[in-house]
Protein backbone atom coordinates (compact mmCIF):
# COMPACT_ATOMS: atom_id res chain seq x y z
CA UNK A 1 0.00 0.00 0.00
CA UNK A 2 1.15 3.40 -0.65
CA UNK A 3 0.45 5.91 1.92
CA UNK A 4 0.99 9.68 1.69
CA UNK A 5 1.51 11.57 5.00
CA UNK A 6 0.98 15.43 5.37
CA UNK A 7 3.69 16.87 7.13
CA UNK A 8 2.58 19.79 9.35
CA UNK A 9 -0.16 18.45 11.29
CA UNK A 10 0.05 15.08 11.83
CA UNK A 11 4.02 14.71 11.83
CA UNK A 12 5.69 18.00 12.72
CA UNK A 13 3.72 20.03 15.36
CA UNK A 14 3.50 23.81 13.53
CA UNK A 15 0.30 24.69 15.97
CA UNK A 16 2.45 23.89 19.16
CA UNK A 17 5.68 25.92 17.99
CA UNK A 18 3.30 28.81 16.79
CA UNK A 19 1.67 29.31 20.22
CA UNK A 20 5.08 29.19 21.77
CA UNK A 21 6.43 31.72 19.68
CA UNK A 22 3.43 33.89 20.00
CA UNK A 23 3.06 33.91 23.39
CA UNK A 24 6.93 34.93 23.66
CA UNK A 25 6.10 37.81 21.63
CA UNK A 26 2.51 38.95 22.57
CA UNK A 27 1.78 37.53 25.62
CA UNK A 28 -0.85 40.10 26.17
CA UNK A 29 -2.84 39.21 23.00
CA UNK A 30 -2.87 35.37 24.34
CA UNK A 31 -3.35 35.44 27.61
CA UNK A 32 -6.66 34.41 27.50
CA UNK A 33 -5.99 32.07 24.43
CA UNK A 34 -6.28 28.14 25.82
CA UNK A 35 -3.73 27.29 22.77
CA UNK A 36 -6.27 25.25 21.56
CA UNK A 37 -6.61 25.49 17.79
CA UNK A 38 -10.12 25.76 16.49
CA UNK A 39 -9.72 26.57 12.65
CA UNK A 40 -7.72 25.02 10.47
CA UNK A 41 -6.01 28.02 8.65
CA UNK A 42 -3.63 29.24 11.25
CA UNK A 43 -4.21 32.77 10.97
CA UNK A 44 -8.31 32.65 11.85
CA UNK A 45 -7.35 31.17 15.21
CA UNK A 46 -5.39 34.57 16.61
CA UNK A 47 -6.95 37.98 16.75
CA UNK A 48 -6.63 39.74 13.58
CA UNK A 49 -4.01 42.29 14.36
CA UNK A 50 -1.29 39.18 14.81
CA UNK A 51 -2.05 37.79 11.30
CA UNK A 52 0.55 39.89 9.31
CA UNK A 53 2.90 38.67 11.92
CA UNK A 54 1.69 35.15 12.24
CA UNK A 55 3.04 35.21 8.25
CA UNK A 56 6.16 36.97 9.06
CA UNK A 57 7.01 33.99 11.51
CA UNK A 58 5.98 31.35 9.07
CA UNK A 59 8.61 32.81 6.68
CA UNK A 60 11.46 33.25 8.68
CA UNK A 61 14.31 30.80 8.89
CA UNK A 62 14.09 28.35 11.22
CA UNK A 63 10.43 28.37 11.85
CA UNK A 64 9.86 24.97 10.10
CA UNK A 65 12.86 22.97 11.27
CA UNK A 66 12.29 23.99 14.57
CA UNK A 67 8.26 21.71 15.22
CA UNK A 68 8.41 19.15 17.29
CA UNK A 69 7.45 15.90 16.05
CA UNK A 70 3.63 14.82 17.17
CA UNK A 71 3.49 12.44 19.75
CA UNK A 72 4.10 8.81 18.43
CA UNK A 73 4.49 9.72 14.63
CA UNK A 74 7.95 9.02 13.96
CA UNK A 75 7.21 5.52 15.59
CA UNK A 76 3.93 4.98 13.14
CA UNK A 77 6.21 6.12 10.14
CA UNK A 78 8.66 3.73 11.15
CA UNK A 79 6.66 1.20 11.62
CA UNK A 80 4.23 1.39 8.48
CA UNK A 81 7.63 1.22 6.61
CA UNK A 82 9.04 -2.20 8.92
CA UNK A 83 5.50 -3.99 7.52
CA UNK A 84 6.08 -3.02 3.93
CA UNK A 85 4.59 0.13 3.06
CA UNK A 86 5.79 2.65 1.02
CA UNK A 87 5.81 5.69 2.54
CA UNK A 88 5.64 9.26 1.78
CA UNK A 89 5.52 12.54 2.86
CA UNK A 90 3.26 14.26 1.13
CA UNK A 91 3.47 18.36 2.32
CA UNK A 92 2.37 21.19 0.33
CA UNK A 93 5.08 24.11 0.88
CA UNK A 94 4.17 27.80 1.52
CA UNK A 95 4.35 29.94 -1.46
CA UNK A 96 7.12 31.99 -0.03
CA UNK A 97 9.17 29.16 0.04
CA UNK A 98 13.05 30.39 0.55
CA UNK A 99 13.06 28.53 4.23
CA UNK A 100 9.79 26.53 4.11
CA UNK A 101 11.40 23.48 1.71
CA UNK A 102 15.34 22.97 2.91
CA UNK A 103 13.72 23.01 6.39
CA UNK A 104 10.70 20.28 5.85
CA UNK A 105 13.30 18.24 4.68
CA UNK A 106 16.25 18.89 7.15
CA UNK A 107 13.52 18.10 9.45
CA UNK A 108 12.38 14.66 7.68
CA UNK A 109 16.58 14.34 7.90
CA UNK A 110 16.69 14.62 11.21
CA UNK A 111 13.45 12.38 12.65
CA UNK A 112 13.33 10.29 9.96
CA UNK A 113 16.58 9.32 8.54
CA UNK A 114 18.26 10.80 5.42
CA UNK A 115 16.74 8.03 3.32
CA UNK A 116 13.30 9.63 3.82
CA UNK A 117 13.99 12.64 2.10
CA UNK A 118 13.99 10.87 -1.08
CA UNK A 119 10.61 10.21 -0.06
CA UNK A 120 9.12 13.50 0.03
CA UNK A 121 6.86 14.59 -2.43
CA UNK A 122 6.00 18.79 -2.30
CA UNK A 123 3.00 19.69 -4.16
CA UNK A 124 0.56 22.19 -3.30
CA UNK A 125 -2.55 20.37 -5.17
CA UNK A 126 -1.95 16.65 -3.57
CA UNK A 127 -5.22 15.55 -5.74
CA UNK A 128 -2.16 14.77 -8.52
CA UNK A 129 -0.38 12.55 -5.89
CA UNK A 130 -0.96 8.77 -6.86
CA UNK A 131 -1.31 6.50 -3.58
CA UNK A 132 -3.97 4.48 -1.52
CA UNK A 133 -4.01 7.03 1.42
CA UNK A 134 -3.72 10.24 2.55
CA UNK A 135 -3.01 10.94 6.20
CA UNK A 136 -3.89 15.10 6.45
CA UNK A 137 -4.96 17.11 9.16
CA UNK A 138 -7.05 19.56 6.40
CA UNK A 139 -10.70 19.30 6.90
CA UNK A 140 -11.03 18.88 3.14
CA UNK A 141 -8.44 18.60 0.29
CA UNK A 142 -9.49 19.64 -2.82
CA UNK A 143 -7.04 19.98 -6.49
CA UNK A 144 -7.84 19.84 -10.09
CA UNK A 145 -8.39 15.91 -10.05
CA UNK A 146 -10.30 13.78 -8.53
CA UNK A 147 -7.87 11.76 -6.09
CA UNK A 148 -7.08 8.31 -6.02
CA UNK A 149 -6.14 8.25 -2.69
CA UNK A 150 -8.79 8.08 0.23
CA UNK A 151 -8.31 10.82 2.46
CA UNK A 152 -8.38 9.80 6.41
CA UNK A 153 -8.43 12.59 8.60
CA UNK A 154 -5.76 13.38 11.27
CA UNK A 155 -7.58 13.98 14.12
CA UNK A 156 -7.05 17.64 15.01
CA UNK A 157 -9.30 19.87 17.06
CA UNK A 158 -10.10 21.75 14.24
CA UNK A 159 -11.48 19.13 12.00
CA UNK A 160 -13.72 17.31 14.28
CA UNK A 161 -16.92 18.57 12.39
CA UNK A 162 -15.90 16.34 9.67
CA UNK A 163 -17.54 12.76 10.03
CA UNK A 164 -18.23 11.33 6.71
CA UNK A 165 -14.16 10.21 6.81
CA UNK A 166 -12.19 7.94 8.47
CA UNK A 167 -10.22 9.50 11.51
CA UNK A 168 -7.15 8.36 13.08
CA UNK A 169 -4.23 9.71 15.53
CA UNK A 170 -1.09 7.83 16.03
CA UNK A 171 -2.71 5.38 18.99
CA UNK A 172 -5.10 4.63 16.96
CA UNK A 173 -3.56 3.80 12.88
CA UNK A 174 -3.62 0.51 12.66
CA UNK A 175 -6.65 -0.19 13.92
CA UNK A 176 -7.99 2.74 11.88
CA UNK A 177 -6.27 1.29 8.37
CA UNK A 178 -6.43 -2.46 9.14
CA UNK A 179 -2.66 -3.42 9.38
Amino acid sequence: MIILIDQDGPLADETARLFEILRERYPADLSRHSGVRTQFTLTDNFPAHLSEAIEEIRRSKGFYYSFPPVAGSVEAVNEMTRLGHRVYICTAPLSHYEHCIPEKYAWIERYLGSDFTMRIVPAKDKTVVRGNILIDDRPEVEGILEPEWEHVLFDASYNRHITHKRRLNWNSWKEVLGL
